[in-house]
């Protein structure tokens, strides 16, 4: 493996600049960190630009690096400090992938799951995660949420991203009702007057998720055949990627 291949100055301001939205918009690029994402990214569709290796890396990242290479995707040893700023996290490991947008497109014959208005990128990963766990195959962020390709969002993940059809900044409003017709739209909400368990739909269907303060936006509301609630008990409202969860868990065992 080729130690001294190191990329230019222009690259390495690429890179570090694919933490923020408007130059991974603008340059189609986002960044996977760590030995399990990249593993992931290098068996998946997505394309990968290149891949990033702290030059004092171990043996298992070195071995990542020489499947990378066999595919001729370009392999580049940093410094630590230069590696360092071009991670998310505050402690980093010791591999990054570069990789292109892939376009997703909505599957307008299966289920779907779609967060509205919910920022925090994290919340977002781990409901994408739940839900290929529950056999979903297609998540729909709203264009209010953080976008698909944020770092912490694609962490969080842990490889479901590179499996799944994940399709971000959508105007539901506009879109949903003419890309699904025939779907059932659920919403959770925790004013709904019918529990979870009332609910056995019967073909496809969409399960709407809003963010823990607000819930759905108003005008996601109007595309709501139903709305259901999870009883509970003494606390306020759950995390919504645990109310999530629950409701997969169910849909999934009914679908």
């Amino acid at each position: 493996m080729n130690f001294i291949n190191q990329p230019t100055s222009a690259q390495i301001k690429l890179f570090n600049s694919l933490k923020n939205k408007k130059k991974r918009d603008e340059n189609r690029l986002f960044i996977a960190e760590g030995e399990k994402l990249c593993n992931e990214a290098f068996n998946s569709s997505y394309k990968v630009n290149s891949l990033l290796l702290k030059k004092e890396s171990s043996s298992n990242s070195k071995e990542i690096a020489k499947k990378y290479e066999r595919k001729k995707i370009p392999v580049y040893f940093l410094n630590e400090k230069t590696f360092n700023r071009i991670c998310d996290t505050v402690t980093p490991q010791d591999i990054i992938a570069v990789l292109n947008y892939r376009e997703d497109k909505p599957i307008n014959d299966e289920s779907f799951v779609a967060l509205d208005q919910i920022s925090d990128p994290g919340n977002i990963g781990t409901i994408i995660r739940t839900a290929e766990w529950f056999g979903f195959n297609q998540v729909l962020l709203s264009e209010s949420c953080a976008d698909k390709y944020n770092p912490k969002l694609v962490r969080a993940t842990m490889g479901s991203l590179f499996r799944m059809n994940i399709i971000s900044g959508l105007n539901f409003s506009q879109s949903l009702r003419n890309i699904f017709p025939e779907h059932i739209f659920l919403g959770a909400s925790l004013n709904a007057k019918k529990s979870i368990e009332q609910f056995k739909p019967n073909k496809k269907f969409g399960l709407f998720f809003g963010n823990e303060a607000h819930g759905l936006s108003a005008k996601t509301k109007y595309l709501l055949d139903e709305e259901f609630r999870i009883k509970g008990d003494k606390a306020e409202s759950l995390n919504v990627a645990v109310a999530a969860g629950i409701a997969l868990y169910y849909f999934k065992e009914i679908d």
